[in-house]
């Protein structure tokens, strides 16, 4: 939905409400760096938690009992972190850290309010849907829609999401041993590619990271398919394959 403000790190507007502002890796060069990097994986996992992850971690830290699995989907991210003090705050930390505008709770509309904006422009559990999806596209994460829940947008990426809830947990950390940490990311690209170096590659932002790892990925694919085909020529050859869309989508 956002791939021409990410592809270039432009800030994305949304709806006039609100800015999201693209997370550049210089930003994880400064004093305190780890600190930082830590925060950051810490929030995107609470932003890309579904209804049903949230229900399970107020279930494992005993705040429900229970609840009706069938009758998930009646239950918002937005309200469900909202309805406990100590949530809510984790939430307005992460949300405030990807944010440009400062965001304060008002418990009389049970909204955020954003700074230096109109009355009626506030995070509500609606606006948060496209709040959310703006933060997780920009940092290479897709989502299908407004309501469904995160998904990474390629499997190499998933390493920016460390946990889940309770019944993902175990699959989310298999799935993250097995991906490549920021910094072989990073010293990959600065390795192989043919213009960025770690005394530049600093003005990327995330999500341009992901995607010229990606890229390089593919065309290391493409150039072994291109000397099989070269030497040989007998197996069907695409040679769209340079240029295709690498999450999948359409």
């Amino acid at each position: 939905m956002y791939e021409i403000e990410n592809i270039f790190a432009a800030p994305i507007d949304v709806d006039g409400i609100c800015v999201v502002k693209p997370i550049l890796l210089s930003e994880f060069k400064r004093p305190g760096a780890t600190e930082k990097y830590q925060k950051y994986r810490q929030y995107l996992s609470i932003l890309a938690m579904s209804s049903e992850d949230i229900l399970e971690m107020f279930k494992e830290n005993k705040i429900i009992s229970d609840y009706d699995k069938s009758a998930v989907s009646q239950f918002s991210q937005f309200d469900l972190f909202t309805s406990i003090p100590y949530f809510r705050e984790l939430f307005h930390e992460a949300l405030s850290f990807f944010v440009v505008e400062e965001l304060s709770w008002s418990d009389t509309i049970k909204s955020f309010l954003v700074s230096g904006k109109d009355l009626g422009a506030v995070v509500n559990g609606d606006v948060y849907k496209k709040v959310r999806r703006a933060i997780l596209e920009s940092n290479y994460i897709n989502i299908e829609d407004e309501t469904s829940e995160a998904k990474v947008a390629n499997s190499r990426a998933k390493s920016i999401l460390e946990k889940l809830a309770a019944g993902r947990k175990k699959k989310a950390v298999a799935q993250a041993s097995k991906s490549p940490p920021l910094d072989s990311i990073i010293s990959s690209v600065c390795t192989y590619s043919n213009g960025y170096t770690l005394l530049n590659i600093g003005d990327l932002s995330v999500y341009q990271l992901f995607d010229q790892f990606m890229r390089l990925g593919s065309k290391v694919q493409l150039d072994t398919f291109s000397l099989r085909w070269a030497a040989w020529g007998k197996d069907p050859f695409d040679f769209t394959l340079w240029y295709k869309n690498l999450k999948g989508e359409n």
